[in-house]
């Protein structure tokens, strides 16, 4: 049973550094006005909730 587990945790690793990396090598960083913009767009509830 350990073993498994560790395999699952190795393999999530795996999974996340892939997409860690993909995510660096094919995207522009964000501009802080369209990020607030998203923010202003949201409810206030929302923010609290998912915070």
């Amino acid at each position: 049973m350990t073993n498994r587990r560790q395999k699952l945790v190795e393999d999530r690793q795996t999974i996340l550094g892939r997409r860690r990396f993909y995510a660096d090598e094919n995207s522009l960083p964000i501009s802080t006005d369209l990020i607030y913009e998203i923010f202003l767009r949201l409810s206030p509830e929302y923010i609290g909730r998912c915070r």
